[in-house]
């Protein structure tokens, strides 16, 4: 598990052209995959044994899609599919839908962590709060990162052989444990008075984290993906009072920060609050529905239309988020009419409205990743496993 896990994290560096760290971590492992990553890896980029000239920006630009093409099929071999979907990168994942009238189970799952090396970027030695919040920023750095990119969906894989959808007990029993101790972190900081407000959001975020990977049912998962409005509303507010007191970030805190109070583009707000919170359809899609007649069958579908509109008509959504939410409004459109049509015994209609919400799923991700969140943070893949 722990060399599973490890992997993942050399694979997002990978992704994110970290080579030099990737090549550091896979030499220090004594795994099979990690002796094939390596001989793939000082193919695309050979490891630097002197310094080089400098380039010109258009022949450097060449190299990099050079490069990039050379990742995207980096994770070609069968034994290493467990660690990244095939297909497009961006948009690939695992689908199975339960209904009653023998859709099965739609399955959109599997987030990482994203990981990232700081170790070359310098300390923040200026303090422009005016209060000395600057030393417990630095404290804490990092921290706010964490609750940004921690997701449920680490803890589901999909089984091959019998096509359903389980929870990882002991990774469950890992996270806990990663989250306890950086709670203990945030819980033994000394922030100035200036700052104990966003320490003790930041606590309660941590043990609202907590709190849903405990509860965290595959049977009704809907309570657990619920809290994440709650760890938004404190990333909000905890973000917001540290930016306007003037607080500096180095760079994953920066990132997370300022995806979260983005006043112009408030991706992350909506998509985890139209996902996880006001809607829940991703969510709602692992759950057996337990429809024993047809009027059931019909108040369900209704729902489904209800949550059409409400997605279709919200007046809040920012014009740079207008195609994400065309996306969410067609999965729901479709998935309700495939359902319609398959209660009617229509299967023509039936297998066009499902290949709609198909593709719509596949967009959204796509779309996802336009507006800048890791597509994989929200489900983009689940890891399978044989």
């Amino acid at each position: 598990m722990a060399e599973e896990k490890q992997l993942r994290a050399i694979q997002k560096m990978i992704k994110a052209g970290m080579y030099d760290e990737a090549r550091a971590a896979l030499m220090s492992m004594d795994h099979p995959t990690a002796t094939k990553w390596l001989r793939k890896l000082n193919q695309i980029s050979p490891p630097k044994n002197r310094p080089q000239s400098r380039k010109r920006k258009s022949e450097k630009q060449r190299e990099e899609r050079k490069s990039k093409q050379k990742v995207d099929d980096f994770y070609g071999d069968d034994d290493e599919r467990n660690y990244e979907p095939a297909g497009n990168q961006t948009a690939s994942f695992i689908v199975v839908i339960a209904v009653l009238i023998g859709i099965g189970v739609l399955l959109v799952g599997g987030a990482l962590m994203l990981t990232q090396s700081d170790a070359l970027e310098p300390p923040i030695t200026t303090d422009n709060t005016g209060c000395g919040a600057q030393a417990w920023v630095n404290e804490v750095d990092g921290s706010f990162n964490e609750v940004y990119r921690y997701n449920l969906w680490d803890m589901l894989y999909f089984n091959n052989e019998n096509g359903l959808l389980y929870l990882d007990e002991d990774l469950r029993t890992q996270q806990l444990a990663d989250l306890e101790q950086r709670l203990e972190r945030i819980e033994d900081s000394s922030p100035p008075d200036c700052v104990v407000a966003v320490r003790d959001k930041m606590i309660e975020a941590y043990e609202t984290q907590i709190t849903a990977t405990k509860i965290l049912d595959i049977n009704n998962p809907l309570q657990a993906f619920g809290l994440f409005g709650k760890t938004l509303r404190l990333m909000k507010e905890s973000g917001e009072e540290l930016t306007t007191l003037g607080a500096q970030f180095r760079r994953v805190d920066g990132a997370a920060i300022r995806q979260v109070v983005n006043p112009d583009c408030p991706a992350f707000e909506y998509v985890t609050r139209t996902m996880y919170v006001d809607n829940q359809f991703i969510v709602m899609l692992l759950v057996d529905p337990e429809i024993a007649t047809l009027d059931q069958f019909y108040s369900y579908i209704r729902d489904l239309a209800q949550q059409y509109y409400r997605v279709l008509d919200d007046p809040n959504v920012p014009p740079c988020l207008w195609e994400v939410r065309n996306q969410f409004v067609e999965m729901i459109d479709s998935f309700k009419s495939a359902l319609e049509a398959g209660v009617n015994f229509d299967t023509f209609g039936f297998e066009s409205h499902l290949a709609r919400f198909e593709t719509a799923v596949d967009q959204l991700y796509i779309e996802i990743e336009k507006v800048g969140l890791d597509p994989q943070q929200f489900g983009s893949f689940v890891v399978v496993r044989d």
